[in-house]
């Protein structure tokens, strides 16, 4: 797993952290089929629970997999994004999604009707292994700062993992720059660089605490800005982003599903 655009060594952003202690990859891809036709949307994880090593539940972002008709929906489980396959090959490697619990938050505000959160329960289990990793959710007491050191996990544009640096900024920061948008409450800002992710809706926003990688927030949209900094490991200058996560807690898996089984 690389920590730059597809090329080998250091890590996104010129930040130093030793690549033995950074998160792996999440290893899961959102496809939607229809017909003959497979399209890769967006990226999501795996969430085990505590003690476990399978799972059959994929968390991603509502923007990316509404509460719609599952048989629509595939999911590809693997370090390395297929890009050569047939449409034939593929779909035999892609996991039918039984079910889909969503729940945008704030279905009254244009910008942010589609922001929430996004179950898919897979038809049968998937084991944990390098690669396709998992991370714990942060209880409800704990959030993200913008002192830890964070990275979006996901992959580039040759199909390999890759894992972007953000830098949290603070509640007065993001405010700053994203005005009414920003809902504190349930979203973290961040800068990194942009152009790098394939498919990033849904990815994971993984952060350093206690000595522990933690998925603290999902990766929804970015601010259409042009910002730019000087590439430590280049020198040039390279173009980065703004980007909105919506913060999850640890029962939210659970939560979303006993909310939307019970208003069937």
């Amino acid at each position: 797993m690389v920590t730059q655009a597809c090329t080998s060594g250091g890590s996104a952003d010129g930040y130093h952290h030793h690549s033995s202690q950074l998160p792996g990859a999440s290893g899961v891809h959102i496809f939607k089929v229809v017909g003959s036709s497979i399209e890769a949307l967006c990226t999501g994880t795996l969430y085990v629970k505590r003690g476990q090593t399978y799972s059959d539940e994929v968390v991603t972002a509502s923007r990316c997999v509404p509460s719609t008709a599952a048989d629509k929906y595939r999911v590809y489980v693997g370090a390395l994004l297929p890009r050569h396959m047939t449409v034939e090959q593929l779909g035999r490697t892609l996991i039918e999604v039984g079910s889909i619990f969503a729940t945008p938050l704030y279905a009254q505000y244009n910008e942010l009707k589609a922001m929430g959160l996004t179950v898919l329960k897979l038809k049968h289990r998937v084991k944990i292994t390098q690669g396709v990793e998992s991370f714990p959710l942060p209880y409800s007491s704990t959030s993200a700062t913008a002192g830890m050191p964070c990275y979006v996990s996901g992959v580039c544009e040759h199909g390999m993992p890759v894992r972007i640096h953000y830098q949290l900024l603070t509640p007065t920061q993001c405010a700053q720059h994203l005005g009414e948008k920003y809902l504190p409450n349930v979203m973290y800002c961040g800068v990194g660089q942009k152009e790098i992710l394939q498919h990033p809706i849904g990815s994971p926003l993984l952060c350093e605490s206690s000595g522990r990688w933690t998925q603290f927030g999902i990766y929804d949209h970015s601010l259409n800005r042009p910002m730019a900094y000087n590439a430590v490991y280049t020198g040039k200058q390279e173009p980065r982003e703004i980007a909105l996560f919506m913060k999850l807690e640890d029962d939210d898996v659970a939560r979303i599903q006993t909310l939307e089984t019970n208003s069937v």
